[in-house]
C-alpha cells in the first residue's frame, strides 16, 4: 500500500550546515631517532590503523637525467637483496596494507599503510624497500620497457602534450622545465649505477624525517624505527636552490602540433606566491572563485553559459621555488576563438573588479567546509604535517590558514587579485592542428612549435 508524501512541511532545498569557523588540528609530537632523523607522531587510537612515510627531501628538480629520480624510485619495489618484486607485492597484500613510493619535484616519498596489529611487519618490508635495494640490469630493462610504452601512450595524449609545452614557456631555462617522467630516449640510456648514484645522493637519512599518525604510542614507534633504521646514517647531497625561474615579459603561445586535431588541449600558466608568501591564502581563495570549484566563474560562463566545453578548471601547483596558476580546458575548433577571449574576459575581470560579498561566502564557506575535511583519516594527517615539514612552515600553519580565510574581505583580496592575475604576461601551451590553432590563437600572442621531448635539466 502506498501512502502520499505530507503535504504539511514546506517545499525547498534541505537546510545546508554551516561550515566550521574554527580549526583544532591534531596535537603532535617530534621526536629524534637513533640516527638523528625527526620523526614527528600524531596518536589517533580511534581506528585500528597506522600511516607511516618518509619523506627525502630531494626529488626530480635536481636529477642529472630526466626521469631518473622517479624511475628509480619505482626500482626501490622491483627488488632487494632478498625479495623479488612479486614477493614484494605478495607481502604487502596478505598484510592488507599499501606500500607506496614515489617522487615529485622537491622529494621523494616511501609510504606505508596499514592496520595497528600489522606494524612490525610493514615496517620489515618498508626497510627493505628503502634501505636494500637492488638495482638488478634484468629488472631496469623491464621497468625500461614498461617506462617507455606509458610515455608512447602519453605523448598522443592532447593533456599531456599541452602541459608539456606549458612548462618549456614557464620555466624555460630552469629545472622545473624538463620532464619529470623523462623522455623515450633518457629512460633507455639509464642504467644500473645511474639509479645507485641517484640513490645514494638522493635517499640519505640527512635529507629525511619521519612522520606517523594513528594508532600507535611513542615508545612503540620510535623503537620500531630504531631498530631497523638505526644504521642508516649518511648525509646525501643537499643541493643547492637553482635560481629563481625568470619572470613572464608577455604573452607566448607554444604549440605542440598534433596534425588533423580537431579540438585544442590549452593550458594557461601564470606566475602564483609560494607556500610562505602572504598572498598564499588570499591567491587560494580567489583562484578557488575563478575555477576551481563547480560553480566557479570560468565554469559557469565558459561550460554552462556558452557550451564552448565539458570542463574548465584552474588550480594552483605550488612548488618550493616557483608557483603558478594552471588553467586547462579542450576547445573544439570552430569555438576556440570565443572561448579564449572569454577565458581572458574572465582574467581581466578576476584582475580589475572587486569580488561581490555573495561569491565571497560561497568561496569562503565551500573552502572551510572542504578544508576541514582533509584532516580525517591518518594517512591525510600525515601529507598535510609532511608539507609543513618539507617547506619548512610554522607549526601553525594551518590553524593560520583557517583564520586567514575567515578573516578576508574582498579589498584585501582585491589587491591580490591585481598583484597575480596578470592577463598581459603569460604563457599559452596548446596541442592541436598547429594551422587552426595558429589561427585560432593570434589574438594571444606570437606563436611557436615546440619539441616537448627538449630536455633541460
Amino acid at each position: 500500500m502506498s501512502t502520499s508524501p505530507s503535504t504539511d512541511r514546506p517545499h525547498g532545498p534541505a537546510p545546508i550546515a554551516p561550515p566550521p569557523r574554527k580549526l583544532i588540528f591534531p596535537e603532535y609530537r617530534t621526536v629524534r631517532l637513533a640516527n638523528n632523523c625527526r620523526l614527528i607522531l600524531v596518536e589517533d587510537h580511534t581506528q585500528t590503523l597506522v600511516s607511516l612515510s618518509v619523506v627525502i627531501k630531494n626529488g626530480a628538480l635536481h636529477e642529472p637525467i630526466a626521469g631518473l629520480a622517479s624511475f628509480t624510485a619505482k626500482m626501490l619495489k622491483k627488488g632487494t637483496a632478498t625479495r623479488s618484486a612479486q614477493t614484494i607485492a605478495a607481502e604487502i597484500d596478505f598484510l592488507g596494507g599499501t606500500l607506496r613510493v614515489g617522487v615529485d619535484w622537491d622529494a621523494a616519498n616511501i609510504s606505508l599503510n596499514v592496520l595497528s596489529e600489522f606494524l612490525d611487519q610493514g615496517l620489515d618490508l618498508m626497510a627493505d624497500v628503502l634501505l636494500n635495494p637492488a638495482f638488478n640490469a634484468d629488472d631496469i630493462e623491464r621497468m625500461q620497457r614498461q617506462s617507455i610504452a606509458g610515455l608512447q601512450q602519453q605523448e598522443v595524449d592532447p593533456a599531456y602534450l599541452s602541459s608539456r609545452a606549458l612548462s618549456h614557456g614557464l620555466y624555460a631555462g630552469h629545472p622545473y622545465g624538463h620532464p619529470a617522467m623523462g623522455t623515450q630516449e633518457t629512460i633507455a640510456s639509464i642504467r644500473s649505477e645511474d639509479c645507485r648514484a641517484w640513490y645514494e645522493a638522493a635517499f640519505a637519512s640527512g635529507r629525511a624525517f619521519f612522520v606517523a599518525a594513528g594508532d600507535v604510542d611513542e615508545q612503540t614507534i620510535s623503537g620500531m624505527l630504531n631498530a631497523r633504521f638505526g644504521g642508516w646514517n649518511n648525509a646525501g647531497t643537499a643541493f643547492a636552490a637553482p635560481p629563481a625561474p625568470a619572470m613572464l615579459n608577455g604573452r607566448s603561445v607554444l604549440i605542440a602540433p598534433k596534425k588533423d586535431a580537431v579540438q585544442a588541449s590549452v593550458r594557461v600558466g601564470l606566475r602564483a606566491p609560494l607556500h610562505d608568501n602572504p598572498d598564499y591564502v588570499p591567491i587560494q581563495v580567489c583562484n578557488t572563485l575563478f575555477g576551481a570549484m563547480f560553480v566557479s566563474r570560468l565554469s559557469s560562463k565558459i561550460r554552462e553559459e556558452k557550451g564552448y566545453t565539458y570542463g574548465i578548471d584552474s588550480y594552483i601547483d605550488a612548488r618550493r621555488h616557483a608557483s603558478a596558476i594552471i588553467i586547462g580546458s579542450n576547445f573544439g575548433n570552430a569555438v576556440t576563438t570565443p572561448a579564449m577571449h572569454d577565458l581572458f574576459a574572465e582574467l581581466e575581470r578576476i584582475r580589475r573588479e572587486a569580488i561581490s560579498a555573495e561569491e565571497l561566502d560561497l568561496t569562503r564557506n565551500y573552502l572551510l567546509g572542504s578544508f576541514a575535511l582533509r584532516f580525517e583519516t591518518p594517512q591525510q594527517i600525515v601529507g598535510l604535517i609532511s608539507i609543513l615539514e618539507l617547506y619548512d612552515l610554522p607549526v601553525d600553519y594551518y590553524q593560520n590558514f583557517f583564520e586567514r580565510i575567515v578573516a578576508l574581505d574582498a579589498d584585501e583580496l582585491l589587491e591580490v587579485q591585481g598583484r597575480w592575475f596578470d592577463e598581459e604576461n603569460l604563457v599559452i601551451g596548446v596541442c592541436g592542428d598547429e594551422a587552426q590553432v595558429r589561427g585560432a590563437l593570434a589574438d594571444f600572442g606570437e606563436s611557436r612549435v615546440i619539441d616537448i621531448n627538449k630536455v633541460d635539466v
